[in-house]
């Protein structure tokens, strides 16, 4: 589920291209960069208000082999990789500072 802080408001990015093949249907986080690189990966540097959940799916042409945030691996409960949308939903808590969502 998604967490606001009262008095607080969010601009949700909706079907943000990062590279040809890769976008960002959503996010309940403000994304500040991000990164396409040629070998396929990935890489989206997020924030929010701390201690707070957020939610982002990514359209993927395929399941990824693995995702990371701030290079830790993203347990299995935190992911959902949706095969007849092709899209991955990957679930998280706001730090206090930016992370990084590394999809490879």
């Amino acid at each position: 589920y998604i967490t606001i802080p009262a008095g607080c408001s969010l601009m949700i990015p909706i079907n943000y291209p990062i590279t040809k093949n890769v976008s960002i249907k959503y996010s309940t986080s403000e994304i500040i960069e991000t990164y396409g690189h040629q070998n396929g990966e990935i890489m989206i540097k997020i924030r929010g208000p701390e201690g707070t959940y957020g939610e982002t799916a990514l359209i993927l042409k395929s399941k990824p082999k693995a995702v990371y945030i701030d290079n830790y691996p993203v347990d299995k409960d935190s992911i959902l990789w949706e095969e007849s949308e092709g899209t991955l939903y990957l679930n998280y808590r706001h730090k206090s500072k930016p992370s990084i969502i590394r999809v490879i």
